[in-house]
């Protein structure tokens, strides 16, 4: 019996699944072996409380509410485990190949769609975001679908296309402060290409209206967020390293980066050559150029004479750009080669891929904080004090060595009061005798704590503390007996 021959949409479409089905098993393998890092064990707290706690909690502290909105039924329903609530992010990691799918298509054709999905597949930034319950895929995904129907609105502006534009749209500002950043680009690039259009650009003016409208409610929390936040300690002021290990995480590996920068210099150059309507046809790389690079080269500038901001996860939202421009890049230069060329180039992007997923995969670089509680429980007697510091790596800790304190609203008190654990206020200069701490009891200060047992835990000190300040402040004063790392830049030290 001959079988029938795979007609060429089917296979397109069987292609096309098997991405998504490749994407869906690299962004969950492993999902929950690692512990929860800082950013999302406060993700978590916030999440588990009550609806209407949980929304008070985002108004104090730094990022919009979407997020949080979302996964505070996912965990009610599905619980806290560390695979549970970064499934979430699997969720919209995964949906982001799809969807960049159809973004490559509506830009240039099917198969660039399609080269896209392959691309961000197996992105290794994209699926190790995936497996963070944070809302960077989330922000991925409804930046993607601000672009979807924003290039809709280029190309006319209807109603359909207005209301999907402005909601996602919308969705994505509540998601990151750095929306802002996809809406400035937006706005560049349509008021270049419309500067003649007056009755376009008075439309498009009134939807920026729309916007400004529907985000006045949370407006004043941010301006107290922004406030609050003042200048971020951690980050560093970009350099010409720290942007080149950006585009380096981009793309996973050097070989994908100088592939991409190669492809761009051919074919520009071949459009610039040999192309006389390359004005044309290089519009929509243009956008997405713009897209691309515009946040960083504002962030930078900012970052440069304000407060450093620049962070290379706050740009996942224009890696999308990135990949279909690439996409794009392989179509062209694939045109005029040998016809296995493009079968070639993909099958490299895949392999060199994979590797370093592999790679990411055998690095933990999350605080390794549910071994590190373990080993408190099994060696500090019920006498003997432990120390956090920084103090808001309490909470990560907490998740692992105290449930019940955890699930409480001031977990500073609760962990002091059942298990002897304190940290320095967080308004405390380290480090002498009258150093403030977080205790509940008469015992407020360090110098108190001196005639006690300390096992004092340091998290990242490379980042928050490079004086090693309390370290040294009880090593001047007490017998260390036993020190020990953890995975992630956990150091624990036990005085006596």
């Amino acid at each position: 019996m001959k079988v029938p021959p795979v007609n060429k949409k089917s296979l397109f479409n069987l292609i096309l699944i098997s991405v998504l089905i490749l994407a869906l098993f690299f962004r969950v393998w492993g999902l929950g072996l690692e512990s929860y890092w800082l950013d999302e064990s406060i993700s978590i707290r916030q999440a588990q409380a009550p609806f209407s706690e949980s929304m008070e909690m985002v108004r104090n502290d730094v990022h919009l509410p979407l997020y949080i909105t979302l996964l505070n039924p996912w965990v009610h329903a599905f619980g806290n485990s560390e695979t549970s609530t970064r499934f979430l992010s699997v969720i919209f990691g995964v949906a982001s190949v799809y969807i960049i799918f159809l973004l490559g298509r509506k830009l240039f054709n099917e198969k660039i769609g399609l080269y896209s999905a392959i691309i961000m597949a197996f992105s290794t930034i994209s699926v190790y975001y995936s497996q963070e319950a944070r809302l960077y895929t989330l922000f991925v995904f409804l930046t993607m679908l601000s672009f979807y129907f924003y290039f809709d609105l280029i190309d006319k502006m209807n109603r359909k296309s207005v209301i999907l534009y402005v909601l996602f749209s919308l969705l994505m500002i509540y998601t990151h402060l750095f929306a802002f950043l996809a809406i400035i680009v937006q706005n560049v690039c349509y008021l270049i290409m419309n500067r003649k259009k007056l009755r376009n650009l008075l439309c498009w003016i009134s939807l920026q209206l729309v916007f400004f409208v529907f985000f006045t409610p949370w407006l004043p929390i941010l301006m107290t967020q922004i406030q609050r936040t003042g200048n971020i300690s951690w980050i560093q002021k970009p350099t010409l390293s720290i942007v080149y290990w950006s585009f380096y995480d981009f793309f996973g590996n050097i070989l994908l980066l100088a592939m991409f920068l190669v492809f761009t210099a051919i074919v520009l150059y071949d459009q610039l050559s040999n192309n006389p309507k390359w004005k044309k046809e290089l519009k929509t790389p243009g956008i997405l150029f713009v897209w691309a690079l515009l946040p960083m080269i504002i962030t930078i500038t900012f970052s440069m004479f304000a407060s450093p901001l620049y962070h290379t996860r706050y740009f996942l939202f224009s890696t999308p750009a990135l990949y279909i421009l690439f996409a794009f890049l392989i179509s062209k230069f694939s045109e005029k080669h040998r016809k296995n060329t493009i079968k070639l180039i993909l099958l490299i992007i895949v392999i060199s891929s994979i590797v370093s997923i592999a790679g990411q995969y055998l690095i933990t670089d999350k605080d390794a904080w549910r071994n590190a509680t373990s080993f408190l429980k099994d060696n500090v007697k019920e006498d003997e004090y432990i120390i956090i510091e920084p103090y808001y790596h309490q909470d990560s800790f907490t998740f692992y060595y105290d449930k019940e304190c955890f699930s409480k609203k001031n977990i500073y008190t609760c962990n002091f009061e059942n298990s002897n654990i304190i940290s320095l206020n967080y308004q405390a200069v380290c480090c002498d005798d009258s150093t403030i701490t977080t205790s509940t009891d008469e015992n407020g200060l360090l110098g108190d704590y001196l005639e006690k047992n300390i096992w004092l835990v340091i998290v990242r000190s490379e980042l928050y503390d490079t004086n090693n300040s309390i370290f040294n402040y009880f090593n001047e004063r007490k017998y260390m007996t036993y020190e020990t790392i953890f995975d992630g830049g956990i150091k624990i030290y036990k005085f006596e």
